[in-house]
């Protein structure tokens, strides 16, 4: 072409101007687009765009849209000649002009604010498509604060408009200017014939709702009023969300709707608005037991049906159940048990969270026996799962649910030696914490570190490198629990161990450092007899056989190592004969002595005499409820009045009398006895027996744990739950 590159287009460039349709169809021939051809078509556009011409602007915009769109093209240097197409009287290119704005402008772009008194008159304008153009651009992302503050005066009196289409736009729009636009305008909303004006008022409602529920609390006799009278089931679904954040505010709210839920429960034949109202009932009804009944009822429908996701969506109902309520899971255990070997991922993993979430410290270690046997059979990315569900839960909150230490060693070991584990680093971070914190396990631990080292088809599985690390160390540290030493120095210097990391064998070797040291203090302490010599002499000439071709390895840390242990040995043979023999044993042996401690850990501390520590601590509400009281009547007292008082007050009917309420504190409960209730405990038990599929999970002796408890960690706090606080001024009005 003949024209400059930088400046307007030609006569000739304006005729022959390629359509969007011609650029696409470049494009897609040379596909994938290369950065050039890209390039050359941005350029071409961005001239084409300084055209004085109307329509020659229009179709560059367009083109330039398309390019930052599909292709991530920056056409940021020609967003003031898209400003120039805003004012066009051709509503075409006015629509373009705007779509080209919305989705290349952003915030920062230096030209918008030149766009506030174009928009100003689009939004006052009679016609509607321009006004609605002008409020598609105030609500998408290339709005900007300042924009949106010089215009929310226009946009609050579009939300309450008498024309449908722009109250439509307005109600959404404001859902990002929320933070600038009153509630008040778009509270008429809610009231509005057009059910589309309602609709998009409750989405706004909804979205905000989920930040912050407690503004809202005073609109809830409107929100009712919906959900009794709509027969949208998008808008009740929204409603019902708004509601399950509003009656943890107000608990009276909660027996007010617990009937106009009910009824859509009944009657209404969409899944997705019954999911809905079961979610609600499980999470804000927990102390209706007509409710509860009716919602587990509609969740046996959900987990009987041959759709999977009506399957998926009632196990995840059911998991939102609280734990008064595990009769429920009771009922459907059959369900829950055969959800495990589904098809579906994701029914499967439902499950398990299900059966995960109802593990009590008594039947932890059935409920883990039978997941493991279960693994055995699953395919390898779900039992990894299973797996790592099962460590989780016998570790929680420092083992808070193991009731015997052994059962947790054995435990660990057990899935060490699965073939699906990939937890290694985790199985040896617990392995030394569990030796650490309890004094009664160490004998478990030594002998099940001897077990891990002496099989030697553990030593070719990479995965299980830090597990054998941790084995290690255990054998070398607790070297008083184990049966054999020679066997254990053999297990440790074995030839298969030369296939593990660096890392690995130095702890290795530091564990035969250890072994040894205290094979040659118990000797000294026997008065070494003729057997025990001999044992000793096997250990000082396995160790030297093993270590001396590692003196010249070229890791130097084993060379490092491995000329200390020899050292140690040699000096041993030389001292032998001689008194100091003795010594030089106590001494090395002192080396080791030392006890060690949980990391980021302090010492249990003694409770002082005449103290009593109470688990129980409600009686701090009597001692602490009147300065609570005072403090929270003070604020109370101070705050302003609402500017929107008077409409609240019309509303307080809404509520029946204070009598018929349970108190502010006081969990609603209905007169039922219950419906079934069964424990937690009975539930799961009731569980596990449709879960074994092969065999039966073997009874287990439970021991106490331990009382001795070395460290523990700081900040391992039980967190109190939080105290409700008092309604604000203006919702009490409301309320009372």
């Amino acid at each position: 072409m003949a024209g400059s590159s930088s400046g307007p287009p030609s006569l000739m460039e304006t005729l022959f101007q390629r359509s969007l349709e011609d650029l696409i169809k470049a494009l897609r021939a040379d596909s994938p687009p290369s950065a050039a051809v890209l390039a050359r078509a941005a350029a071409e556009a961005r001239r084409e765009i300084r055209a004085s011409d109307p329509s020659t602007k229009a179709v560059a915009a367009q083109k330039l849209t398309f390019l930052c769109a599909l292709h991530g093209v920056d056409v940021s240097s020609s967003a003031f000649h898209v400003l120039e197409l805003l004012p066009s009287p051709f509503f075409l290119h006015k629509k373009l002009a705007y779509l080209a704005a919305s989705l290349t402008f952003s915030p920062s772009t230096p030209v918008l604010p030149l766009a506030t008194h174009q928009l100003r008159k689009d939004l006052s304008s009679p016609s509607d498509p321009a006004a609605a153009l002008a409020l598609e651009l105030v609500a998408s992302a290339a709005a900007s604060a300042d924009l949106a503050r010089d215009l929310s005066a226009e946009i609050s009196s579009l939300v309450s408009s008498p024309r449908p289409r722009l109250r439509l736009k307005a109600s959404a729009a404001s859902l990002r200017l929320s933070s600038l636009l009153p509630v008040d305008r778009l509270f008429l909303n809610l009231r509005s014939p057009d059910p589309r004006t309602v609709s998009s008022a409750i989405n706004v409602f909804c979205e905000l709702s989920a930040a912050d529920p407690k503004p809202y609390l005073p609109l809830a006799p409107d929100f009712f009023r919906i959900l009794v009278d709509s027969t949208n089931n998008w808008i009740s679904i929204k409603v019902l969300k708004i509601f399950s954040r509003l009656a943890p505010l107000e608990p009276r709210l909660a027996r007010r709707i617990a009937d106009p839920i009910c009824d859509h429960l009944r009657r209404c034949s969409a899944k997705s608005l019954a999911f809905e109202c079961v979610r609600t009932i499980f999470t804000c009804l927990d102390g209706f037991d007509g409710a509860i009944k009716l919602a587990v009822e509609k969740i046996g429908e959900f987990l009987g049906s041959e759709d999977a996701n009506l399957r998926f969506l009632g196990l995840a109902a059911l998991s939102l159940l609280r734990p008064i309520h595990l009769w429920a899971v009771e009922e459907n255990r059959e369900v829950v048990a055969r959800s495990l070997a589904d098809a579906d991922g994701n029914i499967r993993r439902e499950a398990l969270r299900l059966i995960m979430a109802m593990i009590t410290a008594e039947n932890l270690p059935s409920i883990s026996a039978i997941l493991l046997d279960h693994a055995q059979r699953s395919d390898p990315d779900f039992a990894g799962e299973i797996l790592a569900a099962v460590m989780a839960a016998s570790c929680r909150n420092s083992y808070e649910l193991v009731l015997d230490v052994d059962w947790l060693v054995s435990l660990l070991g057990e899935l060490a030696r699965h073939p699906h584990f990939a937890m290694a680093e985790e199985a040896e971070r617990r392995l030394v914490d569990v030796a650490l914190r309890f004094t009664d396990a160490r004998p478990e631990l030594a002998r099940l570190a001897r077990d891990l080292l002496i099989d030697p088809s553990l030593l070719g599985n990479p995965a299980l490198t830090e597990v054998l690390t941790a084995a290690a160390w255990l054998a070398g540290e607790y070297a008083e629990f184990a049966r054999c030493h020679v066997e254990l120095l053999e297990a440790l210097l074995q030839p298969r161990a030369a296939l593990l990391p660096v890392r690995a064998r130095a702890v290795y070797l530091q564990a035969v450092f250890k072994v040894l040291v205290f094979l040659l203090g118990c000797r000294r302490q026997d008065d070494e007899d003729e057997d025990d010599d001999g044992e000793s002499n096997r250990a000082l000439a396995l160790i030297e056989a093993s270590l001396d071709p590692l003196t010249e390895s070229r890791a130097v840390e084993l060379q490092d190592r491995a000329r200390n242990v020899l050292g140690f040995v040699r000096s041993l043979k030389e001292a032998r004969a001689a008194p100091g023999y003795g010594g030089l044993v106590d001494f090395a042996a002192a080396a080791f002595s030392a006890e060690l401690v949980v990391p980021a850990g302090s010492v249990v501390v003694v409770v002082p005499d005449g103290i009593l520590l109470r688990d129980d601590l409600s009686e701090l509400d009597a001692i602490l409820g009147s300065e609570v009281l005072e403090a929270s009547s003070s604020s109370s007292s101070s705050a302003p009045p609402s500017s929107g008082a008077e409409r609240r007050r019309e509303q307080e009917l809404f509520y029946l009398p204070k009598d018929d309420f349970p108190a502010a504190r006081e969990a609603p409960r209905s007169d039922g006895d219950g419906g079934g209730h069964v424990g937690g405990s009975s539930a799961v038990d009731a569980l596990i027996e449709k879960l074994v599929v092969t065999g039966t999970a073997g009874k287990m002796k439970m021991k106490a744990r331990p009382a001795v408890v070395v460290k523990l960690d700081e900040g391992e706090k039980k967190k109190s739950s939080p105290r409700r606080s008092r309604p604000s001024p203006p919702v009490r009005d409301l309320l009372l």
